[in-house]
């Protein structure tokens, strides 16, 4: 799938869904409350896995390692999750992350099995790299990285063992990330493109990754031999690693930089009852490893999966009718309460509108840009999936919103471009690519100012930019400023070309068209990468013979590349060379068999050479991967109009052929008028009220912090009135004057919006009350007794009145929806509330907002007791003016 990133395509492989449908977008998100950034979590899956679902059959499932799956869900049998292993930053003997390990009575035992980097010996590191001992180690942490990655795999493979040795189960799931991180970090040593690191040879370092792979080789012997005979196995990557030529020399700015190191294609092999022996399998997508996993257990697949079960694998395969959808199914599936999850994109944005209303104090600068970028990056990687997925006009929207917060970047414009023209608007893609020429060409001359006056500060040589550097942010910005200072020339002759391309076929677009191309060709020299492109430029030029020596160039460096196959298959074709068309497509669908498309151009090659059967199966082939394509049908409709009796069906596909032309035309105008305007408006989760907590009065009042919480704008500054009023001293700087939102003032103070990052001065709100905003409860210091008066009003009302405010205001909030806000804040109130239950030091009392300008008096009573004497009931029900509630929900 694309973007190759490993935390989606491993949920994808899980759950046998795309990211759209599963929710992880990439490698690290926002925290629950929008304030700081984690690794991606469990929490971020929105759908059911392979062992949630057996989970529900009664089946017992170990799964160890698999990315991600931190905090460790609560199955039937154990899971160890991928935050298990020691952290580089973790001391030896530093405690397991908390909720690691399920169930948590096996957490002790388990850590024991933990192997620390500092633990792995030098006769080890030989078995890797046997020149380890002459690296310099104060100048090349090479040898650090090395032990760290055998560390985190005898980890991984010492817990996987164990529990296989001692637990009960049915499915163990075991995800080594070793391979790819001794890819990562030293393929470039097998590929011969290292370069001499001061006193480090690259010989050195030459076969770490073929003696990774022994070492893979080893723990998978032992796996096998635990499992037994009888036991089903598959073992699978979720994409491959350029190893020659193709390996880049340069890694791109960016969050996921690394992964363009990644190769489309990895591996299946499988092994279990009723499976051929010795067989290749052709056409499977990691979208296929769950509905395969529920085959091999007798049940059916989920209708909204993806992906399919493999039945090309097995001997005599009898699949059952899907279910439509596993997440349907009641019962015990092993996942975390629904409350748990949560959009951590949602998160981020929801703490803008915090910003903005002057509940939270923003993030320091550092902090702030770095969730920014985060989430910047998440829907960008989720823009390409739903690329990936055919959804354009999804796509182009997200892409819009990104250019809208940051229109420097490159890669926002020419995805936006590519959907553009993707949907047949060639007009909008072009004013895309005007508006990246003009941003390109204002940035690149200050990029290039900027990078000069840091480098006259500190060359970048005396920068080390190595993973867990203090410099690594610099090193990761001066990369960033160059690629900017480039202006982009290539991409943007990238683009131009292909924006000439899809213009009509003519002769006056030749001539305007073959000139860039030519000086693309001049551009890129004998770059591997631009191959391909310049390939389908020549062709769609109408110069095959030229297309051919790039599609060979593209070859050369890599024989498995489906699409350099299918297009010589294609200039073959066209020239009449039917024999090597058809030898061509075979090859390339050996590789990528969905290539409906292709399928049809092997039906007419074949049809051609006189193979009629053939032709006819090639052409039911591309119908079964794309039921309305057009050329399908007519191929089909040509080959049996053969047939005389075989007439009326070839009439059929003959009209299905104008009548899907006739659609494809329709739904092309239809997805340009949507492009810019679709946006996901999901259904905001129900409100799950606090249950209350019945509490004596307290017996020494001075001592207790008193605290008045709920989301702005829920009646929260009414509540501190009434309690003013009633005589309960209020803890404020007075800083916010009474405005026209709060005619009768606000009661707070500036100390309680950064909560999260100073709890010095709580102390000092002892016996008064404090206004803190609902998503900062959970930072509240231990040692305290706090009395935390809650406020309920309905969210469609409560996002109301802060889009009311913050017109007033002149200040922009989040970017969500208000139905994506609602949402937003009621999956917080629930974590917030689960807090609340669990905090010893804390009594609760909730108070709807409409309850109490319905009666204020029956309020100021339940006030009273709960927080004890003195309390003036009279003066603290006479604050509440029912005329300042502007939003009312409708019924």
């Amino acid at each position: 799938l694309y973007p190759p990133l490993s935390p989606m395509l491993w949920t994808s492989i899980a759950t046998g869904k795309r990211p759209s449908k599963h929710g992880v977008h990439g490698f690290v998100q926002p925290t629950e409350d929008g304030l700081s950034l984690r690794p991606i979590s469990s929490l971020s899956r929105t759908t059911k896995t392979f062992w949630n679902i057996l989970n529900q059959q009664g089946k017992r499932s170990i799964v160890v390692g698999w990315w991600p799956s931190h905090p460790a869900e609560p199955v039937a049998g154990a899971m160890v999750s991928d935050l298990f292993p020691y952290a580089e930053v973790q001391e030896p003997g530093a405690p397991c992350p908390r909720g690691s390990v399920w169930p948590p009575e096996e957490a002790a035992a388990l850590a024991q099995l933990r192997v620390h980097p500092t633990e792995i010996s030098g006769d080890i590191l030989r078995m890797f790299a046997p020149g380890w001992e002459g690296v310099n180690q104060d100048k090349d942490h090479s040898v650090h990285d090395l032990a760290a990655i055998i560390a985190q795999c005898m980890t991984v493979h010492a817990a996987a063992t164990d529990l296989m040795e001692r637990v009960d189960w049915d499915l163990a799931a075991i995800y080594h990330v070793g391979i790819d991180h001794f890819s990562h970090r030293f393929m470039r040593y097998h590929a011969g493109k290292a370069r001499l690191r001061g006193e480090t040879r690259p010989e050195w370092f030459r076969d770490v990754v073929v003696n990774a792979y022994r070492y893979h080789d080893l723990m998978l012997g032992r796996m096998l031999e635990l499992a037994g005979p009888d036991c089903g196995v598959i073992v699978l990557s979720d994409h491959g690693f350029h190893s020659d030529a193709l390996l880049p020399d340069a890694l791109p700015a960016e969050a996921a930089g690394p992964a363009v190191e990644h190769r489309e294609f990895g591996i299946f092999c499988m092994r279990a009852p009723g499976v051929k022996r010795g067989e290749r399998i052709y056409g499977a997508s990691v979208l296929d490893l769950a509905p395969t996993v529920l085959h091999l257990f007798g049940l059916p697949a989920g209708a909204d999966m993806d992906g399919h079960v493999l039945v090309n694998a097995f001997d005599s395969p009898q699949v059952l009718k899907p279910l439509p959808s596993w997440d349907d199914v009641a019962g015990d599936d092993g996942r975390h309460p629904a409350s748990a999850r949560f959009d951590s994109t949602a998160a981020a944005e929801s703490l803008k509108q915090l910003v903005a209303l002057g509940y939270v104090a923003p993030p320091a600068d550092d902090t702030a840009r770095a969730i920014a970028e985060n989430v910047n990056e998440n829907r960008y990687n989720l823009a390409r999936a739903l690329m990936d997925e055919g959804r354009i006009a999804g796509a182009a929207a997200l892409l819009r919103e990104l250019l809208e917060s940051d229109g420097e970047d490159h890669r926002f414009h020419a995805h936006l471009f590519h959907c553009l023209l993707a949907a047949g608007d060639r007009s909008a893609a072009g004013r895309v690519l005007a508006e990246f020429d003009r941003a390109a060409s204002a940035a690149a001359p200050l990029a290039a100012q900027e990078l000069q006056r840091r480098r006259a500060v500190r060359p970048d040589l005396d920068l080390k930019g190595a993973r867990g550097s203090p410099e690594q942010r610099e090193f990761y910005e001066r990369q960033r400023l160059a690629e900017r200072a480039t202006g982009y020339v290539f991409e943007r002759l990238f683009l131009r070309v292909r924006l000439g391309l899809a213009q009509p076929a003519t002769r006056a677009r030749r001539e305007t068209v073959r000139p860039l191309v030519e000086e693309l060709a001049a551009r890129t020299g004998r770059r591997l990468d631009a191959a391909l492109f310049l390939a389908e430029s020549f062709a769609a030029l109408g110069d095959g013979e030229r297309a051919l020596t790039y599609t060979r160039r593209a070859l050369r460096a890599n024989p498995d590349n489906a699409g350099a196959l299918a297009l010589e298959s294609g200039i073959h074709h066209a020239a009449g060379r039917y024999d090597k068309a058809l030898a061509a497509a075979v090859d390339s669908l050996a590789l990528l068999y969905f290539q409906p498309l292709l399928h049809c151009l092997m039906g007419d090659s074949l049809a051609r050479l006189g193979d009629i059967e053939k032709a006819e199966t090639s052409y039911r082939v591309a119908l079964a991967q794309a039921p309305n394509l057009p050329r399908a049908h007519a191929g089909l409709a040509r080959l049996l109009r053969r047939d005389p009796a075989r007439l009326a069906e070839a009439a059929l596909h003959r009209a299905l052929a104008d009548t899907r032309r006739s659609r494809a035309d329709r739904d092309a105008a239809a997805m340009r008028e949507q492009i810019g305007s679709l946006q996901a408006s999901p259904t905001p989760a129900p409100w799950l009220g606090a249950t209350e907590v019945a509490a004596a009065a307290p017996r020494d009042r001075s001592r207790v912090i008193t605290v008045v919480s709920g989301l702005p704008r829920s009646g929260t500054s009414m509540m501190m009135q009434m309690l003013a009023a009633a005589g309960i001293e209020p803890y404020t700087d007075h800083r916010r004057s009474a405005d026209e939102d709060n005619p009768r003032g606000y009661l707070e103070h500036e100390d309680a919006t950064r909560l999260d990052r100073d709890r010095a001065w709580v102390p000092q709100a002892r016996g008064k009350a404090v206004k803190i905003v609902a998503q900062l409860l959970p930072h509240l210091p231990d040692g305290e007794e706090y009395r935390v008066v809650f406020m309920h009003r309905a969210l469609p009302e409560v996002v109301a009145s802060q889009k009311a405010m913050l017109q007033r205001l002149g200040r922009p909030g989040g970017a969500l929806a208000p139905a994506q806000l609602e949402r937003a804040y009621a999956g917080q109130l629930v974590r917030v509330q689960q807090w609340l239950k669990r905090a010893s030091n804390v009594h609760l009392l909730t108070v709807p907002y409409t309850h109490v300008l319905d009666d204020p008096a029956a309020a100021a009573a339940k006030l009273a007791a709960f927080l004890g004497e003195p309390f003036n009931l009279a003066r603290g029900a006479a604050a509440v003016e029912r005329g300042l509630r502007r939003q009312v929900a409708p019924d």
